[in-house]
């Protein structure tokens, strides 16, 4: 059984847990988390978590994914202080395997523009890029490596939203 009482305060919201985090529980936070969340109107959300008795793992899972929100929590005891470190460690670990996992994509989506760049037209001995030429004989574009390197960059930034 869990119990899931709300302080409200002027400065902060309290979820207050009581009894064992189990699965089918572990639902009912997500559900009071999301309600709790709806008219905070500038103030904090806390799940207090010092008089829980268990936690499975439905509930790890769930506490896990409150961290990613940002959500702060309030424990005592040996118990909770424990499973809430570990799951911070947990979480830092896949934030810190996402960021690197988006910067391997990112080098590897430059690398493949500007292989495309290469590959679209001759480079010739000093560096520059020849886009090709008109009729007139006109040469349309000159774009150093760099150059191109520099605006995929951009490019790419813009289309991930600036990231």
């Amino acid at each position: 059984m869990l119990k899931i009482s709300i302080l409200d305060t002027p400065n902060q919201r309290r979820l207050m847990l009581e009894g064992r985090l189990i699965a089918p529980w572990a639902a009912e936070l997500r559900c009071a988390w999301k309600t709790a969340q709806a008219d905070l109107h500038d103030r904090a959300l806390v799940i207090d978590l010092k008089n829980l008795t268990a936690i499975s793992e439905d509930g790890e899972n769930a506490l896990l994914e409150l961290l990613g929100e940002g959500i702060k929590f309030r424990c005592s005891g040996v118990f909770t202080k424990h499973v809430l470190k570990q799951l911070a460690a947990k979480h830092a670990r896949t934030v810190r395997r996402r960021d690197d996992d988006h910067f391997i994509i990112r080098r590897a989506g430059l690398a493949v523009l500007a292989m495309a760049a290469l590959m679209c037209g001759a480079m010739s001995a000093d560096g520059q890029y020849s886009a090709g030429t008109g009729s007139a004989g006109h040469n349309l574009a000159k774009l150093s490596l760099a150059r191109a390197l520099g605006g995929a960059s951009s490019n790419y930034d813009q289309y991930l939203g600036g990231k």
